[in-house]
């Protein structure tokens, strides 16, 4: 699902949010797709109320747990995702 904030009428932030379950993790968990804020806008909580409800979302699913990707190189984001008690699993591999 697309989900999105505003304020006045303009999207302030968006992601989108999907329930992915597999042989690994039967009990599945919410996927965070493309978690975006307005740079001019950050640190005000739109991000933070985007991983609640992520995080609503799941349990409302049957899950606690929620699950993203974020690149190497963006340090701000991973404190963030850190303070919203995310922690770093594992590695993610693109073909060239």
């Amino acid at each position: 699902c697309f989900v999105y904030a505003q304020s006045n009428n303009q999207i302030t932030g968006f992601m989108t949010l999907l329930i992915r379950r597999n042989l690994v993790s039967p009990e599945g968990f919410a996927v965070i797709d493309d978690l975006v804020v307005d740079q001019n806008i950050q640190r005000q909580g739109i991000g933070t109320k985007l991983i609640d409800y992520a995080k609503a979302y799941a349990l409302k699913h049957g899950t606690k747990k929620v699950w993203l990707e974020s690149g190497f190189q963006r340090e701000g984001a991973h404190a963030f995702y850190q303070q919203q008690g995310f922690n770093k699993h594992g590695f993610s591999f693109l073909s060239s």
